[in-house]
C-alpha cells in the first residue's frame, strides 16, 4: 500500500452548487514570490527546534513545534542521522502539497514508483486543533482509511503544504461534501445512498439535486456546525494566505514554514509525470538541525 497524502473523498456530482468564483488576487499573491503577503506564522519561538532542508532549488527553513512531540522528535531524530539526504521530493501536485521521505527514493529509477517506503514504523496521530493545513504547513502523509482508521502517520514520508486561496464559501462547500460522505456512509441513511446511487448511475441529475436539497434542508444546522469548527479568523486566512483545508484533523501538522518561500514556489511548479512524481529529480541534499 503507498503511503500517500490522500484528497478529502468528494462527492463530485454535486457541481451544480458550485461556490463563486475564487479569490483571483489572493490567488496570484499565492503563486507570486515577488508579491508580499502577511504570512500567518509567528515568528519563531526561540524553544522551537528549526531545521534547514537544503534542495538543488534552494532551501526551505521549518520550525518544529515541540508540542507535537512524538512528530518533532522523530523528524529530527530521522535529520540528524542522514536518513533523508538524497532523498527525492517524489509527489508534487501543483497548489497543493510537495511531499518527500521515502527512502526507496534514493537513487530511484525514472521509471520507479515511489510512496510506499518507510523506516517500518508509524506514529500515533497528534492532532491539534489550532495547526491549520496553511501554506507552508509541514504535517505527515499516511496510508489511507480504510486501512489505517486511526490515522496514524507514516514514520517518514512529510509533506509542505503549497495550497491555494478559498474563499468561504468554498469553505463551507467542502465541509457540506465532507459531511455527505459521512451522512452516506452511515447504515442508518442506507434509503438515501441507495438513492443517490441510482441517480448516479442513470445520470438523473434532478434526481440528485432534489436528493441534496432533502438532505440540507434537515442537516443545515449540522453542516454549519462542521464549517464554523473552523474558526472565523482561520477561515480568513485560508482566503488570503491559502492552504488545503481539506486536510484538517486528518494529517498531523508539526511545524510550518518561515522562510524559503521561493523555493517552495519553484518546487511547487515543478513538471510532473505518472503518480504526480516531478519529470526532473528533485533531491534533498541535506536536512540540517539549526538549533
Amino acid at each position: 500500500m503507498r503511503t500517500i497524502l490522500l484528497f478529502t473523498a468528494l462527492i463530485s456530482l454535486i457541481a451544480c452548487q458550485e461556490p463563486k468564483s475564487r479569490d483571483l488576487v489572493a490567488e496570484a499573491q499565492l503563486n507570486d514570490s515577488s508579491v508580499e503577503v502577511a504570512s500567518p506564522w509567528p515568528s519563531p519561538q526561540a524553544s522551537w527546534p528549526k531545521v534547514e532542508i537544503y534542495t538543488e532549488k534552494g532551501s526551505l527553513f521549518v520550525a518544529l513545534n515541540p508540542a507535537v512531540t512524538e512528530h518533532t522528535s522523530n523528524f529530527l531524530k530521522l535529520a540528524a542521522s542522514g536518513y533523508y539526504n538524497g532523498q527525492l521530493f517524489h509527489r508534487i501536485i501543483k497548489d497543493f502539497m510537495v511531499q518527500a521521505g521515502d527512502p526507496k527514493s534514493k537513487g530511484a529509477s525514472a521509471d520507479q514508483t515511489l510512496g510506499d517506503g518507510d523506516p517500518g514504523y508509524t506514529l500515533a496521530a497528534e492532532f491539534v486543533d489550532t495547526l491549520y493545513h496553511w501554506r507552508g504547513a509541514l504535517a505527515m502523509a499516511r496510508q489511507p482509511d480504510a486501512v489505517n482508521p486511526e490515522k496514524r502517520s507514516s514514520g517518514s514520508q512529510f509533506y509542505i503544504v503549497t495550497g491555494q486561496a478559498y474563499a468561504d464559501e468554498q469553505m463551507r462547500l467542502m465541509h457540506q461534501q465532507r459531511y455527505y460522505n459521512t451522512f452516506f456512509r452511515d447504515p442508518l441513511n442506507a434509503d438515501y445512498y441507495k438513492r443517490w446511487q441510482m441517480a448516479l448511475n442513470t445520470g438523473d441529475q434532478k434526481g440528485l439535486n432534489a436528493l441534496f436539497e432533502e438532505i440540507n434542508a434537515v442537516s443545515g444546522p449540522e453542516i454549519d456546525a462542521l464549517h464554523n469548527r473552523t474558526p472565523a479568523a482561520a477561515r480568513e486566512i485560508y482566503s488570503t494566505w491559502g492552504g488545503a483545508p481539506s486536510l484538517d484533523g486528518e494529517y498531523t501538522v508539526f511545524g510550518y514554514l518561515y522562510d524559503g518561500y521561493e523555493t517552495l514556489n519553484t518546487l511547487n511548479k515543478a513538471p510532473t509525470g505518472n503518480a504526480d512524481r516531478p519529470t526532473e529529480d528533485l533531491h534533498i541534499l541535506e536536512i540540517k538541525i539549526i538549533d
